[in-house]
C-alpha cells in the first residue's frame, strides 16, 4: 500500500517544527508566510514542501529569539488587559507595520529588542511604571497597578486597595504572590476593565 504523500509531508512538517523549537503559532506563521495559507488543510504537496523548506531554513534563527518572542507576546497581552488594544490576535500585523517583518516568530534578536522597547513605551503611556533595573516580578506588579489605577479612574472599584480586593476575590495570600497568581490577578482586573465577567 502506497503511503499518502500529504500525510508524510504533514508528519515531516510537525517533526521539523518540533526540532526547530517552534510552537503551533510559530509553525502557522511560517505556513502563512511560505504559502499564504495558515493551515495545512487544503495544502498541496508543493505547498507543504515550501513550508518544510522555510522551517528548515530561514525559520531556524527565529527559535534562538524564543525568550524575546515570549516577552513580546506577554507585553502584547498586557496592553490588551490595559484596554490599549481591541483584540489580542493582532500582534503579527502590528509587528509587520513596525518592522516590515511578517510575524513575531521571524524577528531576530536585534529586531526583537526594538519591538520590546516600543511595546514597553506604549505600556508606559498607559500608566505602567516599569522597574529599574528590570525585574519580572516587579514588572508584573507594575502592569497590575496600572490596570487598578484605570479601574479607580473609571469608578469600577472603590474603598479597598488592589491587594485587599484581589485577596478577597481570588483567595490570594496576604504576602508575596507567585508569578502565576500575579498573572491571574492581571487577567481578572483586565477583564473587569474591559467589561467582561471574571467569574
Amino acid at each position: 500500500m502506497t503511503a499518502d504523500p500529504l500525510n508524510a509531508r504533514r508528519r515531516a512538517i510537525f517533526a521539523a517544527a518540533r526540532d526547530a523549537g517552534m510552537d503551533e503559532d510559530d509553525r502557522r506563521a511560517v505556513q502563512l508566510r511560505a504559502t499564504g495559507k495558515p493551515s495545512l488543510t487544503g495544502m498541496s504537496v508543493a505547498d507543504m514542501d515550501k513550508v518544510l523548506t522555510a522551517i528548515r531554513g530561514d525559520a531556524r534563527p527565529a527559535s534562538a529569539a524564543r525568550a524575546h518572542v515570549g516577552k513580546i507576546r506577554a507585553l502584547w497581552w498586557s496592553l490588551y488587559w490595559l484596554a490599549a488594544i481591541n483584540r489580542p490576535d493582532g500582534l503579527d500585523n502590528w509587528v509587520k507595520r513596525q518592522t516590515g517583518i511578517d510575524a513575531v516568530a521571524f524577528l531576530d534578536h536585534r529586531a526583537a529588542v526594538g519591538v520590546i522597547e516600543a511595546l514597553k513605551g506604549w505600556a508606559a503611556r498607559e500608566g505602567v511604571e516599569w522597574s529599574v533595573p528590570p525585574c519580572p516580578q516587579a514588572d508584573r506588579r507594575a502592569v497590575l497597578d496600572a490596570i487598578w489605577a484605570k479601574l479607580l479612574v473609571a469608578n469600577r472599584v472603590q474603598g479597598r486597595t488592589a491587594d485587599a480586593w484581589l485577596q478577597a476575590e481570588l483567595d490570594l495570600p496576604p504576602n508575596r504572590w507567585t508569578d502565576r497568581q500575579t498573572d491571574e490577578a492581571i487577567r481578572v482586573l483586565g477583564k473587569m476593565l474591559r467589561g467582561k465577567s471574571h467569574g
